[in-house]
């Protein structure tokens, strides 16, 4: 059905399709951000994510699931046991269409109470950036295998910054 589409247009209908939609949310990326994405991910699957509110911030963990998937818990959930920390949002990644079309298709679904509408957006856009912009994804990758030498309260400023604007 998608054949005789081009990428803009794809991107067209997935937009609009979620344009409305409660707790879910519809971005797409180019296939080189997509495809470093999940390369990336594979190799790096932990990161946090900041959420500032107006009494301060609390820490969201990412983890990669292969071969598409981002869960998402309180990172305080997280720590007191992996097993049964409850995702809040998850970010499927659909490259199907990357080789052919150029468009990758990114869904965010806020699953629990614990995350607005329009928090769930913009991790899912942080999350995407984090990975596929090579100076933020120095800060997953040092996370990740060098987590010794990651600076967290250097980090939670720097995206306060970018939160907040």
């Amino acid at each position: 059905m998608l054949d005789d589409k081009s990428s803009s247009e794809i991107s067209d209908m997935w937009m609009t399709y979620h344009e409305g939609k409660e707790k879910v949310h519809g971005l797409t990326v180019d296939k080189t951000k997509g495809g470093s994405v999940l390369a990336r991910a594979a190799q790096c699957p932990f990161f946090i994510h900041p959420v500032f509110r107006e009494e301060g911030h609390f820490m969201i963990l990412s983890q990669f699931q292969s071969p598409n998937f981002f869960l998402l818990a309180f990172l305080e959930d997280y720590r007191m046991d992996p097993a049964r920390a409850q995702p809040l949002l998850t970010v499927s990644i659909f490259d199907d269409m990357a080789d052919e079309k150029d468009v990758t298709l990114v869904r965010c679904d806020i699953i629990n109470r614990g995350i607005e509408d329009d928090e769930g957006y913009n991790i899912t856009k942080q999350l995407l950036e984090d990975y596929a912009d090579d100076d933020n994804f120095r800060d997953v990758h040092t996370f990740n295998k060098q987590p010794d030498a990651f600076d967290v309260d250097a980090f939670v400023k720097e995206k306060e910054k970018c939160w907040k604007s």
